[in-house]
C-alpha cells in the first residue's frame, strides 16, 4: 500500500476521513487552483480528478454537464491531467485521477500509465476498467508512486472482491447501491454488511475501504459514517459548491468537518534567484516566514567588455542546492517551484538541444561595432518607439547581429535570454520567459507585449527561434524525470518561471502598486515605480513590464549611492566600525552642511541625464568648513541625487500619496534614511531582512498563481519593516530650497567636466 493513504485508515471511536471529486480545471482553468486551495483550506486532503469524457454515463447530471464543460475546452487528455495534477499537488492534496475505461482505451493503456508516472499522480481509478485491463494497469504501474485505486460494485462478490484488492494499491471505492448513481443513499443491513466484508478483506492488505454514491448532505454523510468504512466520498454537492465559488466551496466543506483535517500543515515553496555570481535557493512558508536559505558561488568570465558565464554552472548550483536543503528539510510540502534571475542574457540552443558556448551576460558591453551599425541602419529613435527603452551595446539585437558574424546562419538555433529562462528549460524541458525579462532585451514591442516582428527582421531571426512569452505567471510545467532524478526534487513538482529579478525584488518590497516606491541604496542605487503606462525612456528611465503583464515598473538608476560613502571613508581613513563613526561624524553638522553642497558622480551618470564625464564636487567650502560637515554633504548628496529620480517618477504617479521602501546596504544608514526622508517630504521605511525581497516577490508571483493571494501585493504581515522615517518639517523645508540649487550645479559645470576629461585625455596620449 502507498503510505500516502495510511492516513486514511479509520481507529475505533474515530470518524471517517473525506475523499472529494472535483472535475479536473474546473468550473475554469483560472480559478481552478483557487478552488483548490479553498478545499484545502477547508481541510480537504484527498481528491479525485475527474478527467472529461465525450459520455461520462456513469456519473449523475451535475458531474455529467461538468465534465464535458472541461472537455469542451480542453479536449487533450494530456494537457488535461498534467496542468490538473500539477495544479492538485501546489494545493497540498492528494490527488487520484479518475476517468473512463474508453479515455484510457483511446489514449493507450502503456501510454497511459507512462503519462501518471511523468506527471507524478498519486492514484488512479478507473471505475469500469475490465478485470483483465485492471490487472495489465496495476503491472505496468508496479513499482511507481502511482497507486491504483479500484472500484467495488455493490453487487460485487467476496470471490471477485479478493481479485480486486490483489490490483490495488492506493484505497478500494465501494459503490454504495445499485446502478450508476443519482439514487437514494441508504444504510441497510446489505450495505454495512458489505463495508464488513470488504473492509475485512482489505484489512489484510492493508487497504482502506472508500464509501461512494449518493453522499452529498451532512446527513448522508452521519449515515456512512455509521459503517466501518475508513472514508466516504462526495461528489455533487461538491462541484455545485465549486460551480458557485470558492466561499460557497469553504462553506459546504465546513459541513463535513468531522470527517475533515482539524489543522492543514504549512505550504511552503522553493524560490531560486540565478544571479551574476551566486545562485541562491530558499525554502519559504506561506506565511512569509523564509525557513533556510542556500547559496552557492560560480565564476564569471571576463575579458575586456566582454561578459560570459557558463549556464552549465546555473545548474550545477541549483542541483546542489535544492538537495542541501531537502536533505536538511525532508518534511517539508513543497507546492512548486518559483523562479527568477539576471535578465537580458543571451544563450544559444541547438538543434540537439545542446547548448552552444557561454551565455552572454546582461554586462557585456563588446558589441560596440554592431551597436553602430544597427544604430545607423535601423534608427534608435525607431527602435524606442516599438521597445519604450533605450537600446546600447548590451542589448540582444547588436549581439545577435555579432554571432551571425561568429557563427554564420542561426536558422537553427533557438535562444533563452535570462538565467531563469535556462532553468526552467533544464527542469521542465520547456522554453519560456517573462515580459519584465523580454522588456530588458531590446526585442520586445512593449505596448503589444509580443516580439517585434520588425526588429526580428532587421537581425534575422523568426519568433519561434525566441522563448514563449509568459503574458503573467503561470504554471509552466512540472518537473521531469531526469530533472526529479538530478535535483532531490520530487516528479511532477510545479515550476512557475516566475520573473526577472527585477520584477520580483519590486513586488518583494511591497511596490507592486503605485503608492511604494522602491529604493535601493547599495554601491550603486535606483528607485523603481508602479506606473500605470511607459514614460518616455528619454528622461534616462527604463521601463520594464510588471509581473501582471499590465503595469510598468520604471527605474531611475542612480551610477553611484553607497559607492560615494565607501570613496569617503577611504579618503579620510577612517577605520574601525566607519559606518558607526560616519554616522556620528555627520551628525554633528547641521541640516544642509552649512550651506555644502556634494555632486555624487563619482563615475559619470545615467538619470536624470546620461554623462559618463560628470564628476564629484564639493562647492560651497568656507573657512568654518569642517569633517562634520563634508560627511554630511556627501550624505545629502546622495539623498539629493536619488530625489532627482525620485521627482521624474512621482510627476508621473496618479496616486495622492507614496512611501519609499529602502533596502540594501545603504538602507543601514540611518541618517541616510533620515535625510531622505527630509529631502523627499515622504515616509522611507527600512525593510528588515531585506536580502529576502527577492524570495518574498517569488512568493508573491508565486501564490498568485497558486490561489494563495489575490493580487501582487506583499500581504502586510510579510512585509516586515524595522523602522520608519518621517519627514522632518523644518529640514523638509530647507531641502526644498537647496534641492533647486543642487539641480543647477551640475548644468553649470557640465561642460567643465567635458574639459576635464579632454585635458585628462590629452595628457595620457
Amino acid at each position: 500500500m502507498q503510505a500516502l493513504f495510511t492516513p486514511m485508515f479509520r481507529d475505533k471511536g474515530t470518524s471517517p476521513s473525506l475523499v472529494g471529486y472535483l472535475p479536473a480545471l474546473y468550473p475554469d482553468e483560472a480559478s481552478y487552483v483557487r478552488t483548490l486551495d479553498a478545499a484545502r483550506q477547508a481541510g480537504l486532503r484527498y481528491l479525485e480528478i475527474g478527467i472529461p469524457s465525450v459520455d461520462p454515463y456513469l456519473d449523475g447530471k451535475a458531474i455529467s454537464e461538468a465534465l464535458l464543460s472541461v472537455q469542451k475546452e480542453h479536449p487533450d487528455v494530456q494537457e488535461v491531467v498534467q496542468k490538473a495534477v500539477g495544479a492538485v499537488h501546489s494545493a497540498g492534496l492528494v490527488g487520484i485521477v479518475m476517468l473512463y475505461y474508453e479515455t484510457v482505451e483511446q489514449y493507450g493503456l502503456a501510454a497511459f500509465a507512462n503519462l501518471l508516472v511523468e506527471v507524478g499522480a498519486d492514484g488512479v481509478l478507473v471505475p469500469n476498467i475490465p478485470a483483465q485491463q485492471r490487472h495489465e494497469l496495476a503491472v505496468l504501474l508496479a513499482g511507481s508512486s502511482v497507486a491504483t485505486v479500484n472500484f467495488v460494485r455493490y453487487e460485487t462478490e467476496e470471490p471477485e472482491m479478493q481479485a480486486i484488492i490483489a490490483d490495488t494499491t492506493g484505497f478500494l471505492y465501494l459503490q454504495s447501491m445499485k446502478g450508476a448513481t443519482g439514487g437514494q443513499f441508504v444504510v441497510d443491513e446489505t450495505l454495512e454488511n458489505k463495508v464488513r466484508t470488504l473492509r475485512s478483506l482489505a484489512r489484510e492488505a492493508a487497504l482502506p475501504v472508500a464509501l461512494g454514491f449518493g453522499i452529498s448532505t451532512p446527513a448522508s454523510a452521519r449515515k456512512a459514517a455509521e459503517t466501518e468504512a475508513d472514508a466516504i466520498i462526495v461528489g455533487t454537492g461538491l462541484v455545485v459548491a465549486a460551480k458557485r465559488g470558492t466561499k460557497e466551496l469553504g462553506a459546504y466543506l465546513a459541513q463535513f468537518a468531522p470527517y475533515l483535517q482539524t489543522e492543514v500543515g504549512m505550504q511552503y515553496l522553493l524560490s531560486v534567484d540565478i544571479g551574476t555570481t551566486a545562485l541562491k535557493s530558499s525554502l519559504i512558508a506561506r506565511d512569509g516566514s523564509v525557513v533556510a536559505s542556500q547559496s552557492e558561488e560560480y565564476s564569471l568570465l571576463a575579458n575586456g567588455s566582454a561578459m560570459e558565464q557558463d549556464p552549465q554552472l546555473w545548474w550545477e548550483a541549483f542541483c546542489k542546492t535544492s538537495r542541501a536543503l531537502t536533505e536538511k528539510h525532508p518534511h517539508l510540502d513543497l507546492s512548486a517551484v518559483v523562479l527568477s534571475g539576471q535578465m537580458q542574457d543571451l544563450i544559444m540552443v541547438d538543434a540537439q538541444n545542446n547548448v552552444v558556448g557561454n551565455a552572454m551576460l546582461y554586462s557585456d558591453t563588446r558589441c560596440q561595432e554592431e551597436f553602430a551599425q544597427y544604430e545607423q541602419e535601423f534608427g534608435l529613435e525607431r527602435a524606442m518607439r516599438i521597445t519604450r527603452n533605450g537600446c546600447d551595446a548590451a542589448s540582444l539585437p547588436p549581439k545577435v547581429l555579432y554571432l551571425k558574424k561568429q557563427h554564420g546562419s542561426l536558422a537553427d538555433t533557438q535562444f533563452l535570454l535570462g538565467s531563469h529562462d535556462y532553468l526552467c528549460w533544464k527542469l521542465t524541458g520547456t522554453m519560456v520567459t517573462d515580459l519584465t525579462n523580454a522588456a530588458t532585451t531590446g526585442l520586445l514591442d512593449y505596448e503589444a507585449n509580443a516580439w517585434s516582428e520588425e526588429i526580428l527582421q532587421y537581425v534575422g531571426l523568426k519568433s519561434g527561434q525566441l522563448p514563449r512569452l509568459e503574458q503573467e505567471p503561470c504554471t509552466t510545467g512540472m518537473i521531469t524525470k531526469e530533472a526529479a532524478e538530478a535535483t532531490g526534487l520530487r516528479q511532477g513538482l510545479v515550476v512557475i518561471h516566475g520573473s526577472g529579478d527585477a520584477g520580483s525584488s519590486t513586488v518583494g518590497v511591497g511596490a507592486a502598486d503605485e503608492q511604494v516606491f522602491s529604493c535601493y541604496l547599495g554601491t550603486s542605487g535606483w528607485i523603481a515605480a508602479t506606473l500605470p503606462s511607459a514614460i518616455d525612456p528619454k528622461m534616462g528611465v527604463f521601463n520594464l513590464r510588471h509581473p501582471d503583464g499590465k503595469q510598468t515598473i520604471t527605474i531611475g538608476a542612480m551610477r553611484t549611492t553607497g559607492g560615494n560613502i565607501s570613496w569617503l571613508l577611504e579618503a579620510f581613513k577612517v577605520g574601525g566600525n566607519k559606518y558607526a563613526q560616519l554616522q556620528e561624524v555627520a551628525g554633528n553638522a547641521p541640516v544642509g552642511s552649512g550651506g555644502l553642497f556634494y555632486l555624487p558622480y563619482l563615475q559619470g551618470e545615467r538619470m536624470p541625464f546620461n554623462d559618463p564625464f560628470a564628476r564629484g564636487a564639493f562647492i560651497g567650502l568656507t573657512r568654518d568648513t569642517s569633517q562634520s560637515h563634508m560627511f554630511r554633504a556627501v550624505i545629502e548628496g546622495v539623498a539629493y541625487g536619488m530625489a532627482t529620480i525620485y521627482e521624474v517618477l512621482r510627476e508621473v504617479s496618479t496616486s495622492s500619496s507614496v512611501r519609499v521602501v529602502a533596502s540594501g546596504g545603504g538602507a543601514e544608514n540611518r541618517l541616510l534614511g533620515q535625510t531622505l526622508a527630509d529631502v523627499l517630504g515622504v515616509p522611507v521605511l527600512k525593510m528588515a531582512d531585506a536580502s529576502n525581497a527577492g524570495v518574498k516577490g517569488n512568493l508573491v508571483l508565486a501564490g498568485k498563481v497558486l490561489g494563495w493571494f489575490d493580487s501582487y501585493a506583499l500581504p502586510e504581515e510579510s512585509m516586515q519593516i524595522e523602522e520608519t522615517f518621517l519627514p522632518d518639517g523644518e529640514a523638509h523645508a530647507y531641502h526644498q530650497k537647496a534641492f533647486v540649487v543642487f539641480k543647477r550645479l551640475y548644468a553649470a559645470l557640465k561642460d567643465e567636466f567635458c574639459a576635464i576629461a579632454n585635458i585628462e585625455r590629452e595628457k595620457g596620449e
